[in-house]
């Protein structure tokens, strides 16, 4: 019986079926990896050998995990509110979506049962986790955040003058 493969061989694997390593850029990484101590999908990724897309994908495709593009995504204030901010970024999800009482959560780590946990038990629904980089999940929650702060000046801005418009009517 054949030895059991870690879940980077996997994805390395995944990765030369899709025609984008090669096996003997993963034999290289393997010896890299045992050297150094560093996980082999961190390799795959700091030698540029794949996207973080490509990555995402293959992986998407092993964890049986449907991957999304975030950077395609709108994420309503309602949706991304349904995990505190916080949680989101410790562990690197993002509601995307919610359809009754499902809520589909792209996570850079969809095998995290304590972030699916946390999520389930903090926001009382059902989780579908989908799978993201981890860069393009923290890239999000920050352009949510700057957003967010955005548009809470403009509100400010437009009560202040509402307010100025009645203190001193215009003429």
């Amino acid at each position: 019986m054949p030895p059991i493969k870690s879940f980077g061989e996997r994805i390395a694997d995944a990765l030369v079926e899709d025609g984008l390593l090669s096996p003997r850029q993963v034999e290289e990484l393997l010896e890299l990896q045992k050297k150094e101590g560093t996980r082999l999908l961190k390799l795959i990724l700091e030698k540029s050998y794949v996207s973080e897309v490509d990555m995402v994908v293959s992986m998407g495709r092993v964890l049986n995990v449907p991957p999304v593009n975030l950077s395609r995504f709108g994420i309503p204030p309602e949706t991304a509110g349904l995990v505190p901010r916080e949680m989101a970024t410790n562990h690197k999800v993002l509601p995307v979506s919610r359809l009754d009482n499902k809520l589909f959560l792209a996570m850079a780590d969809p095998l995290n049962v304590l972030a699916l946990d946390d999520v389930k038990r903090t926001t009382k629904l059902e989780v579908m986790p989908m799978i993201a980089s981890e860069k393009a999940i923290l890239d999000k929650l920050n352009n949510l955040d700057s957003g967010r702060s955005t548009m809470e000046d403009i509100i400010q801005d437009a009560q202040r003058q509402a307010e100025d418009d009645v203190e001193c009517p215009r003429k």
